[in-house]
């Protein structure tokens, strides 16, 4: 079954949050899916996930403040999920997870362009 990773930077629900739970719960049935936010926020994201049955990863460095150590630590962060998880899909939401996870999967082996992996991971901003 293809595989669908959802990255958000914050655990609050706000609209990037509804957007991305809709979407893994309509997809769910077709899909396996994974979540994955910073902890900035209420951690109400977590909460619907695990609600709907949606598996999820709590991310401890990606942040919503800038911030170049913990930029970085969230990029390592970002792309040792990847690596382990080898989702199909990569769906990005908000600009920092959007930066960071682009640059991450840009760095991945199992990148869309990359010739290493038969593997290949496409990436939706």
């Amino acid at each position: 079954m293809p595989k669908i990773l959802y990255l958000i930077t914050q655990s609050e629900m706000g609209g990037a949050q509804k957007n991305a739970l809709d979407l893994a719960c309509a997809f769910k049935d077709r899909y396996e899916i994974l979540a994955a936010a910073g902890l900035d926020g209420n951690g109400e994201f977590f909460e619907r996930l695990h609600e709907n049955g949606i598996r999820y990863s709590q991310l401890k460095w990606l942040r919503r403040a800038i911030n170049p150590y913990f930029d970085l630590r969230a990029f390592f962060e970002i792309k040792k999920l990847l690596e382990k998880e080898q989702p199909d899909i990569l769906h990005l939401h908000s600009s920092k997870a959007g930066f960071l996870g682009a640059l991450a999967a840009r760095r991945s082996p199992t990148f869309q362009g990359s010739r290493i992996s038969k593997h290949r991971l496409k990436v939706i901003y």
